[in-house]
C-alpha cells in the first residue's frame, strides 16, 4: 500500500495510513505489530527515496483505546498520528441530555 501511495497518481491525496482500526487489545499489537508495520512502511519509503516531509503519516489507535501507550515501542514518531475514536457528536448529544441544552 505504501508503494502504491507514492507511485500511483490516483492515490496522491492519501496522507495517512492507519495500521489497524479498532484492534483487539493485546500487548503484542503494540510491542511487536506496530513497530514492525512502522519499520516496513518506512523501509518502502526509504527504498523509493521519499524525503522525510513527503512520507505518509502512520496512524495507530492511541492509549485511550488500548490503555497502553502505542509510542513506547516505535523507533521514532516522525509523522505519527493517533486515533482516539472520540465521537464529538455523541459527546454533544450527551452534554445536551445532561444539561438540558
Amino acid at each position: 500500500m505504501t508503494e502504491s501511495i507514492h507511485t500511483n497518481s490516483n492515490l496522491r491525496n492519501v496522507g495517512v495510513l492507519q495500521i489497524v482500526n479498532e484492534p483487539i487489545k493485546v500487548e503484542s499489537l503494540i510491542s511487536i505489530f506496530y513497530p514492525n508495520a512502522w519499520n516496513r512502511i518506512r523501509a518502502v519509503e526509504s527504498r523509493l527515496n521519499i524525503g522525510a516531509r513527503d512520507r505518509v503519516h502512520i496512524q495507530m489507535m492511541d492509549e485511550k483505546w488500548s490503555h497502553v501507550d502505542p509510542k513506547q515501542h516505535l523507533p521514532d514518531e516522525w509523522y505519527a498520528a493517533y486515533d482516539d475514536h472520540r465521537y464529538i457528536t455523541f459527546q454533544f448529544t450527551l452534554y445536551g441530555l445532561i444539561n438540558g441544552v
